[in-house]
């Protein structure tokens, strides 16, 4: 199947920004790793989020069913068909866990006893070991699924089931081993959830976007679709906006220090400014949006809408890592920028090369009305 000739300009134009993007990376891995590793880690946890949550759910539609899914599937499945591109891209972070981890550093570990007591869990070879485990289960699972549903409707749903409990765990792990250990001692019962719900959010609306950037080229689905997508977006928003805020305030209630060594830079200095843009955009914005049924039913306006929730999950992301690392106050530079380029861009490129030979799923809603 030929790609229409906007999506491949589109693609050269991506896989040059890409390769510019990586070229500066490795040039900023040579003049300051520290922050290079620390770019890489949010842009590589944000396209990880994307790619996990749609084949979850995929998964969740394969079980449920419904016509909203069926128009989102392709760019879901398409994001979904990239988890071997992610689990290359983890492969520089593999090389920098002594400048992102104090659990890495054996002198951080002979200075600390909590940093001892963990040692049987937080040390580099088994984090490599383990983690490397979760993106082979994920990858395996995504193929198994993807060729599934097309071929083998049970063998289909039964991948669901077992790949939707499978994320659940495997996600709650990573989420400790990503984030959490980056502030030793730190543990939370709510981050595997917290990241979950992003992740989720972050999906629907990369995918929302990017349907509504292919209807240049495909029929666009009915405004009644766009409606189910905003409830889902709507959902989304609050599940996410009361698993963050539910977390800070068990751990505000609480004030214990091993907790409030997390959230402490992250609520007394400007890093404070940027969750504020991040409320806004993954919460305020689509709550007050959604209450317009004009918003909801308009491609145009939830493309845009989409957009901004997607760069609100990113932001998010960086406010999950990054004051880990610069508790002293919001610094965004040039390094971050280049990693999400790069790594974004060349994703990008190569999801909508997939996304073309993709078959497409005719909304149901159309199928009635063809034979009604």
């Amino acid at each position: 199947m030929s790609a229409p000739r906007d999506f491949r300009a589109a693609r050269r134009g991506l896989a040059v920004a890409g390769v510019v993007g990586l070229v500066a990376c490795a040039v900023g891995a040579w003049l300051d790793s520290g922050a290079f590793f620390r770019a890489w880690l949010v842009s590589w946890l944000f396209l990880l989020g994307i790619a996990l949550a749609s084949m979850a759910q995929v998964m969740i539609h394969e079980l449920t069913g419904g016509d909203w899914g069926r128009v989102l599937r392709p760019p879901l499945e398409a994001a979904t068909a990239t988890l071997p591109l992610i689990a290359l891209l983890a492969v520089p972070l593999a090389f920098g866990l002594p400048s992102l981890f104090a659990w890495a550093r054996p002198d951080a570990v002979a200075a600390s006893e909590t940093l001892q007591a963990q040692r049987w869990y937080l040390s580099p070879a088994f984090f490599i070991l383990r983690n490397a485990a979760f993106l082979l289960v994920w990858t395996v699972l995504g193929v198994a699924c993807l060729r599934a549903v097309r071929s083998d409707r049970v063998r289909g749903r039964r991948i669901a089931v077992a790949g939707l409990l499978v994320y659940l765990c495997t996600v709650t792990l990573a989420a400790f081993d990503w984030i959490a250990s980056l502030v030793p001692g730190f543990y939370s019962t709510a981050i595997g959830i917290r990241l979950g719900t992003a992740q989720f959010l972050g999906s629907l609306a990369f995918a929302v976007a990017l349907l509504v950037a292919r209807t240049r080229t495909h029929a666009t689905p009915p405004r009644r679709d766009f409606q189910d997508f905003g409830n889902l977006l709507l959902t989304y928003a609050m599940m996410w906006a009361y698993i963050a805020f539910t977390q800070y305030l068990i751990v505000w209630g609480e004030d214990l220090p091993v907790e409030t060594s997390w959230f402490w830079p992250r609520a007394t200095t400007s890093w404070r400014t940027l969750i504020i843009v991040v409320v806004a955009l993954e919460f305020a914005l689509p709550v007050i949006a959604m209450l317009f049924r004009a918003v909801k039913r308009s491609p145009r306006a939830m493309g845009v809408l989409c957009a901004l929730v997607l760069a609100g999950n990113w932001l998010d992301t960086f406010w999950l890592v990054t004051p880990s690392l610069e508790s002293g106050g919001f610094t965004l530079t040039w390094i971050d920028v280049a990693a999400l380029i790069g790594m974004c861009a060349s994703w990008l490129a190569a999801l909508l090369w997939i996304l073309e030979r993709l078959p497409s799923y005719e909304p149901a809603s159309t199928i009635v009305a063809a034979h009604g």
